[in-house]
């Protein structure tokens, strides 16, 4: 299960509890009571997964995508990469000579192209470390 469940998840949980807060109680005041000390904990977690959603959410809105407007390409240069990253275009060409870059490749005059599916992965994840010079 993705972290985008388990998050999907908790927030139904934590509306059924608000729901059944709010039916008519039998009387019972402790039962009321209980409720909302659950659904408190639940509200504090939600909000903690929120917290933990927002960088991640800001990252994915930053991603280049057709529905914004903006073109989509099958491979971007370096110092277009370098644009959209917090990298500078010397560091990435330096990760596609160690073949860090996952299916990057020289075009033209031995320019390096960076194939979009790699564009993402920097910008959601970073730039892969650098192999142990061990393995």
């Amino acid at each position: 299960m993705d972290t985008g469940q388990v998050y999907l998840e908790r927030i139904a949980v934590a509306l059924e509890r608000l729901a059944a807060q709010r039916q008519p109680s039998n009387g019972s005041g402790a039962a009321i009571r209980d409720h909302r000390s659950a659904d408190e904990a639940s509200l504090q977690g939600l909000k903690a997964d929120v917290a933990e959603i927002k960088p991640q959410l800001a990252k994915v809105m930053e991603l280049p995508t057709a529905e914004r407007g903006e073109v989509v390409r099958e491979a971007y240069t370096v110092e277009e990469v370098a644009k959209k990253t917090k990298f500078r275009p010397f560091t990435i060409r330096q990760a596609c000579n160690k073949r860090r870059v996952a299916g990057a490749y020289k075009a033209r005059h031995n320019a390096w192209r960076i194939p979009y599916a790699a564009l993402i992965d920097i910008m959601t994840n970073s730039l892969p470390p650098e192999p142990d010079a061990d393995g």
